[in-house]
């Protein structure tokens, strides 16, 4: 199917990657900015194919300083998804979505959305939607007084093994579902273009001027026809 991208815009953010920060990490040293990359680049993909524009505020696995709410601002997103995962001692376990310190009644309803769908799709734990009333997670609030809807996601923790295995598991459902989730509550709708004209072998139309029962007046007539520039006339025999 051939879409035409949606004026609505997804700002994806994915967490960390700037200036050496590599987030949150394991043990074995896989590190939380490389996730938030993986599925942010995913979810990303996952939006054009139905036809949904985006923006991301990271491009790169790591990268220098970056405006990401300027990012989401100059846009025009009329959502911005922080993407994250968690961490706390190796022990806690589960999935969980923020919403900012003013949020509103947009932020509330997509962060609903995503945590609901994506439990759906299997999760250790879930920890339910959060309101950041500390406003630990300032660039969601920065980025909800622009007016746009803003949630924070925390996709399992890293620092948990049993998380991670959900994590590479459900790494698909998941982004569906985060997807699904926008399609749900923006009402944004994938928009097929015109299926293009098929195309056809060139067809040739004869036109015919002429019938004789002498075969010296036909040729007569092709002859004039083709002096007067139609150098393909020719006297056929029915």
């Amino acid at each position: 199917m051939v879409v035409t991208m949606s004026k609505f815009v997804i700002a994806i953010d994915a967490g960390h990657g700037v200036n050496g920060d590599s987030g949150a990490t394991h043990r074995n040293g896989r590190r939380e900015a490389d996730d938030t990359f993986r599925i942010a680049n995913a979810i990303n993909a996952e939006a054009k194919k139905r036809g949904i524009a985006t923006v991301m505020t990271r491009t790169a696995a790591s990268s220098g300083a970056i405006d990401r709410a300027g990012i989401a601002r100059n846009s025009g997103a009329g959502v911005f998804l922080c993407v994250h995962r968690n961490a706390f001692n190796g022990n806690a376990f589960g999935f969980e979505t923020w919403t900012p310190r003013t949020s509103g009644v947009k932020s509330s309803e997509i962060a609903q959305a995503v945590q609901k769908r994506c439990v759906a799709v299997g999760v250790n734990a879930d920890r339910g939607v959060k309101h950041d009333a500390n406003n630990a997670f300032p660039l969601i609030e920065n980025v909800r007084n622009s007016g746009i809807p803003a949630i924070l996601i925390e996709y399992n923790f890293v620092d948990n093994d049993k998380d991670n295995e959900l994590f590479d598991k459900n790494f698909d459902g998941y982004v569906r579902a985060t997807v699904d989730a926008v399609e749900e509550v923006f009402g944004v709708q994938t928009v097929s273009a015109p299926k293009p004209e098929p195309t056809r072998e060139k067809v040739l139309f004869r036109v015919q001027v002429g019938a004789f029962s002498m075969r010296a007046n036909a040729e007569r007539l092709r002859d004039e026809l083709r002096g007067k520039g139609y150098s393909d006339a020719f006297v056929r025999e029915d």
